[in-house]
């Protein structure tokens, strides 16, 4: 855990102890990722390409042409966002008529149809506004508007799951947007136009006020004038203008009463209004033919040659009064040529005439307001005339310069690239996964490791033996313990003497810090948190190292559920510990269970069977208590074979006699959880100078291995 430097060979070896946990991490993600898939509806995107043109075009101008680097890219944008717009997107529905399309249209959902069916809710189609609303935000989910860089380009693309309306869905979009895009320039413009006709009407009655207060001034001042200028030709000018224009409006009110009559037919008013004796005539033949009629049966053929003498005589006097009405409006007119040219003629004679200063700036200021309000007037009319040019003939600044087409292949999913990406997040998930369980949830695989993680020292790395070994050409089912005597240069003895030195140096430490009496032997207890962690066999291999350096060593095997010293060392007793330990008093069951190993000088204590009730009460009991105190006073060494911690209760009973205990850890295999329990519950039953240190057992090849690294120092085993 606090290496710094990265061992690719450890890593392999991780990967391939957990091969299985990859490689099942992988299977179950790529297969969820393929189901997921291939169960998706295939979707297809199709783009159309704008071109936006800044400049500000005028067709009826062209030289006005302008454009500003400056607001280039805000107005660029500014067309994305239109083209974003619900406005656009509205259309589109319209035209294409979404709302009844299958895919984009009104339909209800899977959480609708769900609710329905439990009765929760009653399932109903949206309909109105809510169902536009609807269709609308399908149709923007499908639609993605971008600008291609910094480019005058912008991108429509739509996505459905048919290639072909997606190419048209995009198409229309674009084409929708050129559309308003000139619509809303002519809207604008005519917008303008109607602000300066309603100006025109204001500056047409300033004309004519003009004129009127022109006309005005002369006639009230005609007497003053003709009196200053001594011209009398004026004042007949006035009386003959008044005379012709009082005319020109009775005729004009007795061509609008004959209008009037003609559209009711009203033959006698309008009889009275021209004053024709042709007419007149026309009138009293209509009068006797009317009477006639009304005197005669109506079905006569008279009567019907009547009624068509009638009928030519009535069109006859329509005839004769709109030639009447059209006579008096010429004559209207006439007398209007005359009113004009009079007044024109009383003007000119006043100007040119000597008036007074004061008259003649009063004049003057007139003549101004008119050609001011003339002016005016003529302006808007320029105007006016130009802007509805100028409306007929807009473009659009955007052009369409790439049409989408129907895409061939779809754009979602992509199938290949989510197997892809599933094989290799499941890749890395899956050693992940190895690299946790290996330095958190699974077994431990170095020495940093387990000193990190437990806060005790590793004593020793015992490497893994295979099993059943060889005994020359004879194989035979022996624990690793027969190394020490068949192979004492191998790796394992080696490390089994490693492991009785660091023993001793952990006794030396126990013993300075305590009052122990110094020719009492020491307890070395061997223990593990599970079963099957290699305890007996590190017992065994121990004990042997110590005898064989001329210790005195009693190996006992404290496993009163599951012995199985006797097996390692092939005998069969039909006593045991646990027969001793219920009759302390027969010393012939604790001669019969001491044997001495016939490889070794080392004396032990074997069971003979498994129990088949609780044996707590014999650990904890005063028997095993003074059997060890005896023996540390006539041992160097006494080895506790224990039971694991964590299934059963009895070592907690032997650690209370242990100077050291010894913690077999299986190498990358046993639970961290179970590790830190079983010493968590030593610590609290074990004596104060006891320590306890940590065995892993079996390493595989690492570089921790002594065969790894000395594989040329030592011999073949």
């Amino acid at each position: 855990m606090d290496e710094t430097t990265i061992d690719i060979r450890t890593i392999l070896e991780l990967l391939h102890r957990r091969y299985k946990l990859i490689l099942t991490t992988i299977v179950l993600i790529v297969g969820v990722a393929a189901i997921y898939a291939f169960s998706l509806t295939p979707t297809y995107t199709a783009s159309t390409l704008i071109l936006v043109d800044t400049q500000v075009k005028d067709l009826l101008d062209p030289n006005s042409q302008t454009s500003s680097i400056s607001s280039d890219n805000a107005r660029i944008d500014s067309e994305v966002e239109i083209l974003k717009s619900d406005n656009i997107l509205l259309d589109v529905i319209k035209q294409q008529n979404l709302i009844s399309d299958e895919e984009f249209g009104v339909k209800l959902n899977w959480r609708d149809r769900l609710m329905s069916i439990l009765r929760i809710k009653d399932a109903k189609i949206s309909s109105g506004n809510d169902a536009l609303q609807f269709v609308l935000g399908k149709l923007r989910d499908a639609i993605s508007v971008k600008r291609k860089g910094l480019t005058y380009l912008i991108s429509v693309s739509a996505t459905s799951v048919s290639p072909e309306k997606a190419a048209k869905t995009a198409n229309n979009v674009a084409m929708v947007y050129v559309e308003a895009q000139v619509q809303s320039k002519i809207d604008n413009i005519i917008a303008a136009r109607d602000i300066l006709q309603s100006r025109m009407s204001t500056a047409s009655n300033a004309i004519i006020l003009a004129e009127q207060s022109f006309d005005s001034f002369i006639l009230d001042n005609i007497d003053t004038i003709t009196r200053e200028t001594g011209r009398n030709d004026i004042a007949q000018m006035r009386k003959a203008l008044e005379t012709t224009a009082a005319n020109q409006l009775d005729a004009s009110a007795s061509a609008e009463q004959i209008a009037k009559n003609i559209s009711l037919k009203n033959w006698v008013a309008i009889s009275q209004n021209l004053q024709d004796e042709a007419f007149n005539e026309l009138q009293r033949q209509r009068n006797q033919i009317a009477n006639q009629l009304s005197q005669m049966a109506s079905d006569s053929q008279q009567v019907i040659n009547l009624r068509l003498e009638l009928a030519n005589i009535e069109d006859s006097l329509m005839a004769s009064a709109q030639n009447g009405l059209g006579a008096l409006r010429q004559t209207i007119s006439s007398d209007q040529a005359k009113v004009s040219k009079l007044r024109q003629q009383i003007r000119t004679s006043v100007i040119n005439s000597n008036l007074p200063a004061d008259i003649l700036a009063q004049i003057y200021e007139i003549q101004q307001n008119a050609q001011i309000a003339r002016t005016q007037y003529q302006t808007l009319l320029t105007r006016v005339s130009e802007l509805g040019a100028q409306a007929q003939t807009q473009v659009a600044d955007s052009r369409i310069v790439s049409l989408a087409l129907a895409p061939s292949s779809p754009s979602f999913p992509n199938k290949k690239l989510i197997l892809l990406l599933a094989a290799l997040s499941a890749l890395g998930l899956g050693i992940g996964l190895a690299l946790l369980y290996e330095n958190f949830v699974g077994g431990f695989i170095s020495e940093g490791q387990v000193e990190s993680v437990l806060r005790l020292p590793v004593i020793a790395t015992m490497p893994h033996v295979n099993v059943p070994l060889k005994d020359g050409e004879k194989q035979i089912n022996l624990s690793a313990a027969e190394l020490m005597i068949s192979k004492p240069l191998s790796p394992f003895a080696e490390a089994v003497r490693r492991l009785r030195a660091s023993i001793d140096y952990s006794l030396r430490q126990s013993h300075i810090n305590s009052d122990k009496k110094s020719n009492d032997g020491s307890v070395i207890m061997i223990s593990s948190a599970v079963p099957s962690e290699g305890k007996s066999t590190i017992a065994l291999s121990l004990g042997r190292a110590y005898a064989l350096s001329g210790h005195r060593v009693l190996l006992v095997d404290c496993d009163l559920r599951k012995p199985s010293l006797h097996k390692y060392l092939e005998v069969e007793k039909s006593v045991g510990l646990a027969d001793y330990l219920k009759n302390p008093d027969d010393s012939d069951i604790l001669n019969k269970i001491i044997i001495t190993d016939n490889k070794s000088s080392l004396a032990t204590i074997v069971g003979a069977h498994r129990a088949t009730a609780p044996t707590d009460q014999l650990t904890s009991g005063a028997a095993l208590a003074r059997l060890i105190k005896n023996a540390k006073k006539q041992f160097d060494y006494v080895i506790l074979d224990s039971p694991p911690i964590v299934p059963v209760v009895d070592g907690l009973y032997l650690a209370e006699q242990a100077d050291v205990i010894a913690m077999v850890v299986h190498w990358a295999a046993t639970s961290q959880g179970e590790v830190k329990e079983a010493v968590s519950s030593l610590q609290r039953v074990k004596s104060p100078n006891a320590e306890i240190v940590v065995i892993l057992n079996q390493e595989e090849g690492g570089k921790h291995s002594y065969r790894y690294k000395y594989s040329g120092y030592y011999g073949e085993y």
